[in-house]
């Protein structure tokens, strides 16, 4: 287990070192080239998430999205 976790900061720490000063488009470029079809985007619909998600969309317009609920967006019928 602690060698998958070394292995796993050592990438993450390479990819964050490649992609600091990159643009969102790029990033989200990148993510399409090298996991096709297995890349999906989480929203909330927050501003972020449409950003993202508008992004992710010009890019690769059959992208898959998934919807994250908050608990905050409908309000939940009592039964």
């Amino acid at each position: 287990m602690v060698e998958f976790l070394n292995w796993t900061n050592l990438v993450f720490s390479r990819l964050n070192t490649r992609f600091e000063h990159s643009a969102p488009e790029h990033i989200l470029a990148w993510g399409m080239e090298n996991y096709g079809q297995g890349l999906a985007i989480g929203t909330s619909f927050g501003a972020s998430g449409m950003a993202l998600m508008d992004m992710a969309l010009a890019l690769q317009p059959d992208v898959d999205i998934f919807y994250i609920d908050p608990g905050y967006f409908f309000r939940r019928l009592k039964t």
